[in-house]
């Protein structure tokens, strides 16, 4: 049986003369559905889980997050589906957020990402730089 997973993440971050890195997680806060995490850069990055196999991975500088906003990208999800049952904790080295097919792992110094099934051991991308965002993203 073959799973799919899928990962939006909005605005697309590129790198651009002016960027930034996102630089090291300075707090982190939960709320249903939601994971937000703010860097000593004064980026924001916003992760909302949409359902067990769709995260939504949004960034902005000093908390400004903006949506796709074209409505033409059909691969976007505007709202979640329903409430999704997530876990988010302490792991080796990184925080982890876990649903029930998916887990993503979140290095603080510095802030990157790397998506694992949910047994935490298949990986199926990783970040291998920390990604750069400018004042225009």
């Amino acid at each position: 049986m073959r799973a799919s997973f899928a990962l939006a993440v909005l605005p697309l971050l590129c790198a651009s003369a002016w960027a930034a890195p996102l630089g090291n997680v300075q707090q982190i806060q939960t709320a249903p559905q939601q994971v937000q995490i703010n860097t000593d850069n004064q980026l924001q990055l916003q992760i909302s889980v949409f359902s067990d196999q769709v995260l939504r991975i949004q960034a902005g500088p000093q908390g400004v997050l903006v949506g796709e906003g074209s409505k033409a990208a059909p691969i976007v999800i505007a709202k979640p589906q329903s409430k999704v049952r997530y876990d988010f904790k302490d792991a080796d080295g990184y925080r982890l957020l876990t649903t029930d097919k998916l887990a993503l792992r979140i290095y603080e110094k510095p802030l990157r990402l790397a998506l694992y099934k949910a047994d935490n051991r298949t990986k199926l991308w990783e970040e291998l730089q920390p990604l750069p965002l400018s004042d225009k993203q």
